[in-house]
């Protein structure tokens, strides 16, 4: 399956699940935990910051094509987009389960 363009619903209360809607050149990625979102890079999510880097994409002036897809592994960004999941939420529970010592100063 080649990916050209993947969007989140950050709102989604639905539980983890692996489904993808597909239409011609857009996926939409449903039933991701909310904790996803609480692991942040920066200003954004591990996810956001994951779906905005791996998106097809072409310099107009010069040409010049991105495509994150690999012809030996269409699922590679499927694979990608789970364990990034999987680390936030992970990451999330370790953080909420440190001793109030560890909270950052306010």
């Amino acid at each position: 399956m080649r990916h050209t363009m993947m969007n989140v619903n950050t709102m989604s209360p639905q539980p983890m699940s692996s489904t993808f809607e597909r239409s011609r050149e857009r996926q939409r990625l449903v039933g991701i935990p909310p904790e996803t979102f609480e692991y942040r890079l920066g200003n954004r999510s591990a996810l956001e910051w994951v779906i905005d880097q791996y998106q097809v994409s072409e310099v107009k002036r010069s040409g010049i094509k991105s495509d994150p897809n690999r012809a030996d592994d269409p699922e590679y960004i499927v694979r990608l987009v789970g364990q990034v999941v999987r680390v936030s939420v992970e990451t999330v529970k370790v953080v909420a389960s440190l001793p109030k010592e560890f909270e950052p100063a306010k």
